[in-house]
């Protein structure tokens, strides 16, 4: 066997092995629709998967997003503290200027230390009564939101074409490296080719 046949072989394998890995990354996406040929059914592994890969997001999606674990970090103490300052701003303004405005004679009987004490009272109620309302706030956005079932919806009906843009932009980097890993592993092959045809020949 001569260099340049040698040569040669380690090219074509080298190209096999880049084309193949192309070929292996296209059949994911395609064909889209199914197409039969000689009794066989040929999809692309995505499409043909897309429901069951739809269902398998959305219960991941609800075991991480637990509305049991969102109710009980939206209604901690922690964050009722954090909205106090603006509640506080709210019932001011309420006491001191709406209440006013709607009931003027009561501005002639209510004092400064009675406002204090309404506006205490409403806060201290108001912190009370926070988890229960949040509470009944998710449990109620659970009913109506169907996350597991809204999420497989909205995948299941994605069109094949724009999760196939999707992944080719996310993971575009990433498939030219293994392309040319599938040139890298074919050249080797070549090689070890041309090596047992010079060995035997």
């Amino acid at each position: 066997m001569t260099l340049m046949n040698a040569a040669i072989i380690i090219l074509l394998s080298a190209l096999s092995g880049f084309c193949l890995t192309r070929i292996l990354v296209a059949l994911l996406f395609s064909p889209g629709r199914p197409v039969h040929i000689a009794g066989f059914k040929l999809q692309g592994l995505i499409p043909g998967q897309q429901e069951k890969l739809a269902e398998a997001a959305g219960r991941a999606a609800t075991a991480a997003f637990s509305i049991t674990a969102i109710t009980e970090k939206i209604s901690s103490p922690d964050n009722f503290q954090k909205l106090k300052p603006e509640l506080e701003r709210h019932v001011d303004h309420f006491l001191n200027h709406k209440l006013k405005e709607v009931f003027p004679m009561l501005s002639m009987f209510i004092g400064e230390k009675t406002i204090n004490q309404f506006r205490q009272a409403f806060l201290t109620e108001l912190e009370q009564i926070f988890p229960q309302v949040m509470a009944h706030y998710t449990g109620n956005l659970q009913n109506e939101l169907n996350l597991e079932k809204t999420i497989t919806e909205k995948i299941a009906g994605l069109p094949i074409e724009k999760l196939q843009a999707s992944f080719m932009q996310l993971a575009g980097r990433q498939l030219k490296k293994l392309y040319l890993l599938g040139a890298v592993f074919g050249g080797i092959t070549g090689i070890i080719t041309a090596a047992i045809l010079y060995w035997f020949s």
